[in-house]
């Protein structure tokens, strides 16, 4: 997704759940970049959803 539409998600995500949330951007990467599917991104991310479904 674009930029703008993270910034998007993430200010909906503060407004719907009330946190703060992180937006992490991976500079000239597109979309599906395998910086972007890295273990460490994908386990910050899994992270993020647990605490995020927790509430």
């Amino acid at each position: 997704m674009s930029y703008q539409q993270s910034v998007e998600m993430k200010n909906k995500v503060e407004k719907l759940t009330g946190r703060v949330s992180e937006l992490i951007t991976f500079e000239g990467a597109g979309h599906g970049d395998p910086k972007i599917k890295s273990t460490e991104n994908v386990i910050n991310n899994l992270h993020f959803m647990d605490e995020l479904l927790k509430t």
